[in-house]
């Protein structure tokens, strides 16, 4: 038997020892994680790919920090919470934006151009945690005024929809575009702007300053020299489907009695003065004022009222026609034909689309024989018969013009002296005025024309302001496309208010009414439509024994911005009716001083 005998040889290979701090790293590895090291947010190719070892990034050079040190909210470049609504910073990395989700962000504004970073990215990790994403693209070193615009209608529309998060690469665009927004839309001052500024990201000095205050006096108002002389009073401003804007006037003449005229807005001050109508028996109110009215094919209608008969209040409206540009004016007419020595004014025209002229006044025939006083506020009535509200159409140049085509009864009883307003929706005109209610609730209601037809009255708005006599104190409205707007003075319940009420659907339903005023308004009140559908009121604000005229920007969903004083003025009656309109982005407003003023003011 045969024994094997098997040798094993056992071969030794060394194998490194670790280190004390081999083993301390391990460990540490292993109960709290590598080290990670990322490169700040700044758009490069970098930006969230995780190194190993600190040092500068291969793209940008910016030094790598320690990735954990980035999860939180305050590692954001200049985060900042400005107020519960807004938050500001620079450039967040793609994980941060969870946590802005997290803590109640809903729309995120990104100031940067497209190739600075991944925006798109950004966005479409935004989107998908449900976070509306709005990029604005502003070039850092050419800013432009469309990008203020741009970004002050967003935040227009963002007000009230909850937290938004706005940013660039350090803040320093966001503090500029936001200390615009304070000054312009929130009515602070210059100093206190710029201040909160700075805290967001803007530098002391330099580009973006410098823009920032280019921006603001642009878009504040801007005084234009008055093409009407000294005592002039009872300014109207009407806008031509071009956006031109006119302005009618009153003057005193000691050998002519009574001068109207007029004058076209251009770029940055007014045409020369051109006469429409002159003469000494002349009914002149300062509530019942003339006007005027410009149609697509340059024909004008300017319209004034002259006396009837021996008593204070017996007058008659007349209206002339310019088919040249205002070179030469019609013989005037009458769009009433009744007979009556009675009240016939507070007259709003329009243009028709079949090329007519289209005539609202208040028609006293009904009242003959009664008394009152067309000029006294809150107090005044009229012993006999009823105030009726009356439209006429005027034909144009295409057939015979000056033939009254037609007149109607719009409403059978109405308040006495209180202006009337008109405008052209897509489906037709709207009127608005004063109603007299039972009761003598005196609210505000509007008259439609569908079809062909004219509809039956209907209340904007359920105030129940009772009260024994007219308040001299009209609506105003405005229209485009299907949108309407109705601004007006109510004091039910003893508390005067200036409200205002949309519609979206041409002036069938309006929403609820919206108060405009700052608490102490004595009305006279005028309105206009801007193109992203909000709306500006001019109203009177009584202040320390005076008034002021004021405006204020409010949107459909009831967002209101701070009130613009336009000018000091009187509360007297001498201080008429403050009137506006719009060019473009711009606003023109007249009101009466010690003549009547003028000036302008942009709204993006």
């Amino acid at each position: 038997m045969r024994n094997l005998l098997v040798l094993f040889v056992l071969v030794f290979i060394p194998l490194p020892v670790a280190s004390q701090a081999d083993s301390a790293g391990r460990s540490a590895s292993a109960g709290q994680g590598k080290t990670e090291y990322v490169c700040p947010p700044c758009g490069c190719d970098r930006d969230e790919t995780l190194l190993d070892t600190p040092g500068p990034c291969p793209d940008c050079g910016m030094a790598m920090v320690d990735r954990a040190t980035t999860l939180t909210l305050t590692a954001i470049p200049a985060f900042l919470k400005v107020n519960d609504s807004v938050w500001t910073g620079g450039q967040p990395t793609i994980a941060q934006l969870g946590l802005l989700k997290a803590e109640g962000v809903k729309t995120i504004i990104n100031l940067r151009m497209h190739e600075e970073h991944d925006w798109a990215r950004e966005e479409a990790k935004a989107r998908e945690m449900g976070i509306a994403y709005l990029n604005i693209p502003v070039d850092y070193d050419a800013p432009k005024g469309a990008d203020v615009d741009s970004f002050l209608r967003a935040t227009d529309e963002l007000s009230g929809k909850g937290r938004t998060f706005i940013h660039c690469t350090a803040a320093i665009r966001v503090g500029s575009f936001w200390m615009i927004r304070r000054v312009v839309r929130d009515g602070w001052e210059y100093d206190k702007a710029r201040e909160e500024a700075s805290q967001i990201g803007l530098r002391r000095d330099g580009t973006w300053v410098d823009f920032a205050k280019t921006s603001i006096e642009s878009r504040q108002l801007v005084s234009l020299a008055s093409p009407a002389d000294s005592g002039s009073s009872l300014p109207f401003l009407a806008a031509a489907p071009d956006g031109k804007v006119y302005l009618s006037w009153v003057e005193r003449d000691a050998g002519k009695g009574h001068v109207l005229k007029y004058s076209a807005l251009g770029e940055t001050s007014w045409s020369s003065p051109q006469t429409i109508a002159e003469g000494k028996d002349w009914f002149v109110n300062w509530a019942d004022f003339p006007s005027i009215a410009v149609s697509g094919d340059g024909s004008m209608a300017a319209h004034w009222l002259a006396k009837s008969g021996p008593d204070t209040y017996a007058y008659d409206v007349r209206i002339s026609r310019s088919f040249d540009a205002g070179a030469t004016w019609t013989k005037p007419l009458t769009p009433h034909r009744d007979s009556t020595e009675t009240e016939h004014g507070f007259v709003s025209l329009f243009p028709e689309p079949d090329g007519s002229l289209g005539s609202i006044w208040l028609d006293g025939r009904e009242m003959a024989g009664g008394e009152g006083d067309a000029g006294t506020e809150s107090g005044d009535e009229h012993s006999h018969g009823n105030m009726t509200l009356r439209y006429a159409a005027i034909a144009g140049p295409d057939s015979q013009p000056g033939l009254i085509l037609e007149e109607s009864v719009l409403d059978a009883r109405v308040c006495e002296c209180c202006q009337t307003s008109a405008a052209m929706t897509t489906e037709g005109p709207i009127i608005v005025y004063r109603d007299r209610l039972d009761g003598e609730v005196r609210d505000i209601s509007v008259v439609r024309r569908t079809a062909g037809v004219w509809g039956p009255p209907k209340t904007v708005s359920h105030d129940g302001w009772k009260i024994d006599g007219c308040p001299v104190n009209g609506p105003a409205i405005d229209a485009s496309g299907r949108s309407v707007a109705v601004a007006w003075f109510t004091a039910a319940l003893d508390t005067p208010r200036v409200k205002l009420a949309f519609s979206a659907d041409a002036g069938v339903t309006f929403g609820l009414p919206i108060v405009i005023d700052d608490g102490s308004p004595s009305g006279r009140v005028d309105v206009v439509l801007l193109g992203d559908g909000s709306a500006v009121v001019s109203w009177m604000e009584r202040v320390a024994g005076a008034a002021e005229v004021r405006a204020r920007r409010v949107r459909p969903v009831g967002s209101r911005d701070a009130s613009v004083t336009i000018a000091p003025t009187g509360s007297a009656r001498s201080s008429g009716f403050p009137r506006m309109a719009r060019s473009g982005n711009r606003l023109v407003f007249a009101w009466t001083a010690d003549r009547v003023r003028t000036a302008v003011l942009s709204f993006p």
